[in-house]
């Protein structure tokens, strides 16, 4: 199990690292390209190169919460800044967090299906109303993440995405399954428009 939870982990570190390779040197190409004929689109590029690096620190910051205990680390920060990059991509997302996880390999699993169900409402549901909850029930915390929908649009559909490559809603059910827990996803139910996901794993007292 421990060697499972590693490689998921490494699979993570390459998605997060190879993304944001690709996302930085895209920009700094455009900023050599538009450097002369127009700087103000050069500095933007710059801009978004900072940017993206800023993003993977903070994803790579959770990946090594997820190889043992990060004592002081905050999660409410972490998931907080979620939340406020995706209001900053048009959604109306609201975190309302009743509870921490104590295990800091659970908080990293937490972060990430926060980052992945937002992720998939900023490009399904660009405009929606994005609810992130995360709380306590018994020896376990439970993260639920719901939006209503594109605002005047039909939902399109989310991806699964390919299994065993860490990527999308069927990677995070393997990290989920790997820490015993559970996952779910998919349309609300009626007459509820949207999408919601939810994970429940074990996160007991010390």
């Amino acid at each position: 199990a421990v060697g499972q939870e590693r490689l998921a982990v490494a699979r993570d570190l390459h998605d997060v690292a190879s993304g944001a390779i690709g996302v930085m040197m895209l920009h700094a190409s455009v900023a050599t390209v538009k450097r002369t004929a127009d700087p103000v689109a050069a500095r933007t590029a710059l801009d978004d190169v900072a940017a993206a690096g800023d993003a993977a620190l903070v994803q790579l910051a959770l990946l090594e919460r997820a190889l043992g205990p990060g004592p002081g680390e905050d999660h409410e920060a972490a998931l907080e800044l979620l939340v406020a990059r995706a209001r900053s991509h048009g959604l109306d997302a609201r975190l309302e967090l009743l509870d921490v996880p104590r295990d800091p390999a659970a908080a990293g699993v937490v972060w990430r299906v926060v980052h992945e169900a937002l992720t998939n409402a900023v490009k399904h549901a660009p405009g929606a109303r994005v609810e992130v909850r995360v709380a306590r029930q018994d020896e376990h915390v439970v993260v639920t993440v719901h939006d209503d929908g594109a605002p005047g649009a039909e939902q399109t559909p989310r991806a699964a995405g390919a299994p065993g490559t860490g990527l999308g809603l069927r990677g995070l059910a393997e990290q989920v399954d790997l820490r015993s827990g559970t996952f779910r996803h998919g349309p609300r139910a009626a007459p509820s428009p949207g999408f919601m996901v939810e994970a429940r794993l074990p996160d007991p007292a010390e």
